[in-house]
């Protein structure tokens, strides 16, 4: 129950430390939390402005922490900051040829135009009025004194070793005339590794070449995908869509997170519970036990056959 009190503890904080913690609780807590309101819960919440935020302006590396100096106190604080320093100037080298091939791209304003219709059909929650954001912050009481607030946030980057595009996005709901979130949810998706095993600057050349075109294809079906599962997600947090029948639960191991970037260390695969909601022959959309959902293609599947 550490994550349950952590988040609870949490719901002020800005959406982009939000996402962390919900992502690390979908992924890592032995008995997953239902992001879900009551139904009368959720017919309290009545009109929403809504506000897509995210931060990064181009397509990144994703970096991971350094912990070699983990349990060394100040000499290890000064190792962990060289080695991610190093990651850092590393990822932003390995990424200029993708860079300078889709500086035409504005991931945010794409996320905005598809979202609006989405949201403006749903019935729950009720939007009234979508903007952009680029920078995650706290909610004020000026933005929840007339109606409810939405915050959506997305980040978009590839993965540590550059194969795989990311799209992960989060949101919080908070009432009107209060600034602590009352539910919160998550989605994410993963593209197809580019290539068969090409990884780092070979992989960046891939999603590059005949002008970015993989990496269009890709982040065009991230945003599609992305919004198929905020129209799931949504309704699902207010208790607005009927639960997944218990007896349909399905467990399977996936390669969702893709390696370290550094020393060909590759992950071990995320065992998920949860139920499939849409499958055809080349992705699954899945909605985990807490209600979180993930796109991702069925070649990460591990063990495809376990039920």
């Amino acid at each position: 129950m550490k994550n349950v009190t952590c988040l609870r503890k949490a719901v002020s904080w800005p959406l982009a430390l939000l996402l962390v913690m919900v992502a690390a609780t979908f992924w890592g807590c032995s008995a997953p939390i239902p992001y879900r309101l009551t139904p009368m819960a959720g017919d309290n919440v009545g009109e929403v402005n809504a506000a897509v935020c995210v931060e990064n302006d181009s397509i990144s590396v994703k970096v991971l922490a350094s912990t070699y100096g983990s349990g060394l106190g100040l000499v290890g604080g000064l190792i962990d900051s060289g080695v991610n320093s190093k990651r850092k100037k590393e990822a932003i080298e390995m990424i200029a040829p993708l860079k300078d091939k889709t500086k035409d791209i504005n991931f945010r304003d794409a996320l905005r135009d598809a979202l609006l219709p989405i949201l403006k059909e749903l019935s729950w929650p009720q939007v009234a009025d979508l903007k952009t954001k680029s920078k995650s912050a706290l909610i004020t009481l000026a933005e929840v004194n007339e109606r409810s607030h939405l915050e959506i946030h997305s980040t978009y980057q590839l993965s540590p070793t550059a194969e795989v595009l990311e799209i992960a996005t989060g949101f919080a709901l908070y009432p009107k005339r209060g600034t602590k979130a009352i539910v919160v949810g998550n989605v994410r998706y993963s593209s197809e590794r580019i290539g068969k095993f090409e990884e780092n600057d070979e992989a960046i050349a891939l999603w590059a070449e005949n002008d970015a075109a993989a990496y269009r294809q890709a982040l065009t079906l991230g945003v599609e995908e992305t919004v198929k599962m905020l129209k799931l997600a949504l309704p699902y947090a207010g208790g607005k869509s009927q639960l997944p029948l218990a007896n349909e639960v399905r467990t399977m191991k996936i390669r969702i997170k893709h390696g370290r970037g550094d020393y060909g260390i590759k992950q071990p695969g995320t065992t998920i519970t949860g139920w499939i909601v849409e499958e055809n022959d080349q992705r699954m959309i899945f909605q985990s036990q807490s209600g979180s959902f993930v796109s991702f293609p069925k070649s990460d599947i591990i063990n495809p056959n376990k039920k």
